[in-house]
């Protein structure tokens, strides 16, 4: 537990250090992290591996499977990072899916290296959809100047694009695609609203609560 500790707090020095607010990173709970990750060491539902190269701990990976298999964390230390480790540990976690005869797994990832302006430039797809914010196609104000500036070079505040709304964009785009070819069947499309809206509940705050209270925090309701 302490290597993994060690290895968290550097790996997200070095790491993260330019991609998150220094004040972010200077802050760090870690004392609150330590217990969540001690936590997951011994819950049923993670499983946490070190990794290690030359017989040295070089990182570590967290795996949660207690939906649906799930990449919770990878960390490698910055000075192997680069090297196919990473590939590597994906590797590990599709054979620990085979193994329990999952078909495939989730990863939730910050794309740190995402250059907005590079981004911008190379979907024109994206480039027509943010330049309408400025080039007389709608309507346009001050606050639709002021996103365009801040999505392309950020504000004194913020990195450009610092909601990777970019890096979300084409996933976005078909999505809305397939909802406009189902809104073709209307009847369909109306029984697919009415079970999302009758589905909605696992989504409410009251449950999620409950499931960190139940399955990461481990305490009770006082009443």
């Amino acid at each position: 537990m302490p290597s993994i500790i060690a290895l968290r707090q550097r790996i997200w020095d070095t790491t993260y250090r330019g991609i998150y607010p220094d004040s972010m990173i200077d802050n760090f709970d870690w004392d609150w992290h330590r217990e969540m990750e001690l936590l997951r060491v011994h819950h049923p539902a993670y499983s946490v591996y070190l990794v290690r190269k030359d017989r040295q701990d070089i990182g570590y990976l967290t795996i949660n499977e207690a939906d649906v298999i799930t990449l919770q964390s990878l960390y490698i230390s910055a000075e192997y990072q680069r090297q196919g480790i990473g590939r590597q540990a994906f590797d590990f976690v599709k054979a620990y899916c085979r193994a329990h005869q999952a078909a495939s797994f989730v990863c939730h990832c910050v794309p740190e290296n995402l250059n907005a302006r590079s981004f911008y430039e190379a979907d024109p797809a994206l480039r027509r959809a943010v330049d309408t914010l400025i080039d007389g196609t709608v309507p346009t104000d001050e606050e639709q100047h002021e996103l365009y500036t801040s999505l392309l070079e950020g504000a004194s505040w913020h990195k450009p694009d610092q909601y990777f709304i970019f890096y979300d964009f084409d996933s976005y785009k078909k999505a809305r695609l397939r909802v406009n070819h189902d809104y073709c069947d209307r009847i369909a499309f109306g029984r697919k609203c009415l079970m999302n809206v009758a589905s909605a509940g696992k989504f409410s705050s009251d449950r999620t609560i409950r499931q960190y209270a139940e399955d990461i925090w481990h305490i009770q309701p006082v009443k």
